[in-house]
């Protein structure tokens, strides 16, 4: 695991810059509800436990407290049926806007990578819980998963399931 966290950090560092605008853009259209799916048909539970670690290292250690708090507060959130249903740029906005208040609050440059990895780190913490609680994905009308992708690298995974949900409205 040790080597696939380092190639998870290796392929962060060589990926383009996050443009929050872009990622909005192709969000638009579809419900919250849809792109925690998509991470359940595209990702084995292998897979997204290590998007999720890898994610967390790329957090700032001063925000490792704050971080849970703010991953603590959108499973609060969670809780309400009208939650998953907006437009997924909507709750983009919203998670990304709290991220960035959380990061301040924590003396902690707001950017774009730093706010797009707590969105990230919220949907695969939905969508890792999603995979084996059936009242969850009935309550916030997830769709099961059907095919999981195989492998062991869930940055590579992770990006082009994203990459695709964008650019083919998946």
């Amino acid at each position: 695991m040790r080597d696939e966290i380092e190639h998870y950090r290796q392929a962060i560092a060589e990926a383009r810059p996050i443009n929050i605008d872009q990622l909005r853009a192709g969000f638009r259209g579809r419900t919250y509800a849809e792109l925690v799916s998509h991470h359940l048909r595209k990702q084995s539970p292998s897979e997204r436990r290590l998007g999720i670690t890898g994610t967390v290292l790329l957090i700032p250690d001063e925000m490792k407290v704050a971080t849970e708090a703010f991953i603590d507060r959108w499973n609060e959130r969670s809780r309400d049926r009208a939650f998953w249903q907006p437009d997924c740029a909507d709750v983009f906005d919203e998670i990304v806007a709290d991220a960035r208040t959380t990061a301040q609050t924590a003396g902690v440059t707001a950017d774009d990578e730093l706010a797009f990895n707590l969105f990230n780190l919220v949907t695969l913490n939905f969508a890792d819980c999603a995979s084996d609680q059936p009242a969850l994905r009935e309550f916030a009308e997830i769709r099961a998963p059907g095919c999981l992708v195989t492998g062991s690298l869930a940055l590579i995974t992770a990006l082009a399931a994203l990459v695709a949900y964008i650019s083919n409205g998946i």
